[in-house]
């Protein structure tokens, strides 16, 4: 990717951050907190989780993973 090409991908990266964030989103601008491996922010997942409006009746770390049951 050239100099011009990688500055055009920049911008246009900034431009979806902003406007998601302009729409609820939460940003990380240093990725604080990231979990590359499960490429997803935790803390997000687990807030989601409390305040969904989904009846859970199983949830736990098995095997190195998230799983739920929902009835």
């Amino acid at each position: 990717m050239s100099g011009s090409d990688l500055a055009k991908e920049k911008a246009f990266q900034q431009e979806i951050a902003e406007h998601l964030e302009a729409h609820g989103w939460l940003h990380s601008p240093t990725s604080a907190g990231y979990d590359k491996q499960r490429a997803l922010f935790p803390e997000d997942v687990l807030g989601w989780l409390a305040t969904s409006d989904l009846t859970w009746t199983s949830l736990g770390y098995r095997r190195g993973f998230w799983v739920y049951r929902c009835w």
